[in-house]
């Protein structure tokens, strides 16, 4: 195979990869916006409690 034909192989490979590719990064950064929602709950989560305890406290 010519060079030229290695070229317009590699070529067409790489287009034919590209939807899977787009598709895995989609998917992590789906995976990635769900970690960071997820922290940002439970760190909220934590600050809830943090203050009804710290609440609690000052009540008695």
């Amino acid at each position: 195979m010519s060079t030229s034909a290695d070229a317009v192989s590699l070529i067409a490979r790489s287009f034919a990869a590209e939807p899977a590719a787009c598709a895995a990064v989609a998917r992590i950064f789906e995976e990635d916006n769900y970690l960071f929602d997820s922290l940002a709950k439970t760190a909220a989560e934590r600050e809830e409690t943090q203050q009804k305890t710290a609440w609690e406290h000052n009540e008695f």
